[in-house]
């Protein structure tokens, strides 16, 4: 497999729907549901071991959000360990709460209701969290610091623990929400028997993400670059992180 595991999709609703008659001429209908997606991309080596056990060191290991094996790559053996050992915890959550009203009265069927929405993602994805090491045969050659390829092996390197280059993924835990509400009225006018005429107005309001970690940026007309400023520069518009204040 190219990707980094397992990966499992669940989905699970739960709906409560109400239907009142209020009268004669009176009808409400209201409605409340959750929803919840998620997405889990697990390594089949994910807490198994710690990559100290490998003969990393300590402070490494403890820099690894996930402890999964490593991707160690050769050019003259096959390469060990997945090619993209990417690990994903997402969680969608919908909250949607809908109510409205239907009155009759002579030859006009009037509704009115609203809609209030809040969608919530918890999401965390890394690629490769212990690790992609790349491996030569420049380590173990005659002479290191010359390309050969009659001299040095690159598992040989690998035995030595001298990797020619090497990346650890690092990500951040986000956790988003908007808010989404909504308002309608509309009439329903039977002007004659062959005749019907629909008005209806609605009017929808969305809110911008928040993040509950701030771990968001946002685009400031007003602010001047730092960058702009060393620059000698006073052209504003920079990318400014969030801030418990300023959290959209």
């Amino acid at each position: 497999s190219t990707v980094g595991g397992n990966e499992a999709d669940t989905t699970q609703t739960a709906i409560v729907g109400l239907t009142a008659l209020f009268s004669p001429h009176l009808v409400g209908e209201f409605r409340s549901s959750v929803s919840r997606y998620r997405n889990d991309r697990i390594p089949p080596s994910n807490g198994s071991f710690t990559i100290a056990s490998l003969g990393f060191p300590a402070s490494l290991s403890a820099q690894a959000q996930f402890q999964v094996f490593p991707r160690f790559n050769f050019s003259t053996v096959a390469s060990l360990g997945k090619l993209t050992s990417s690990e994903i915890r997402r969680v969608t959550d919908n909250y949607i709460e809908t109510g409205s009203l239907t009155w009759t009265r002579g030859s006009h069927e009037i509704k009115f209701g609203g809609e209030y929405l809040i969608p919530q993602l918890n999401d965390i994805q890394v690629d490769d969290p212990t690790g992609n090491y790349t491996f030569s045969q420049a380590f173990t050659s005659l002479n290191p610091f010359a390309s050969s390829s009659t001299s040095g092996n690159d598992v040989a390197s690998f035995l030595l623990g001298i990797p020619a280059s090497g990346t650890m993924g690092q990500a951040l835990y986000l956790s988003l929400e908007r808010r989404y509400v909504a308002g309608f009225i509309q009439d329903s006018w039977k002007v004659s028997r062959t005749f019907t005429l629909n008005l209806g107005f609605r009017y929808e309001v969305e809110f911008p993400p928040t993040e509950r970690y701030n771990h968001e940026s946002y685009f400031a007309y007003n602010v001047t670059a730092p960058i702009v400023q060393q620059a000698g520069l006073n052209t504003p518009g920079a990318l400014v992180p969030v801030t418990s204040s300023m959290r959209s």
